[in-house]
């Protein structure tokens, strides 16, 4: 299994640096394209409600019908302080 490591200040940081590969392989395309939708969906759930929204929602705000997946993009997430996870399972931005 491969670990991505995104180091940043904030999620617009992570969007410009996530911008500026445009000669990514194929396989790392996607996956910088899911994450990219996980991020979006977690800043939509935190407006929506600031307890933030179940894994399976967020997975419904990125249009990944894959939930597991989307779990796990959301751990490595919550690792490196980009998510948090409330209560309940709520997931949520960090800033």
């Amino acid at each position: 299994m491969a670990k991505i490591i995104i180091e940043a200040d904030s999620l617009e940081e992570v969007r410009e640096m996530l911008r500026e590969r445009p000669g990514a392989p194929e396989g790392l395309s996607s996956l910088i394209q899911d994450f990219e939708k996980v991020l979006a969906a977690v800043e939509r759930a935190k407006a929506e409600d600031p307890r933030g929204r179940a894994k399976r929602k967020i997975a419904e705000y990125a249009g990944i019908s894959d939930a597991t997946r989307v779990g796990e993009i959301l751990r490595l997430l919550e690792k490196h302080g980009l998510v948090e996870k409330e209560t309940r399972g709520r997931w949520k931005a960090a800033r």
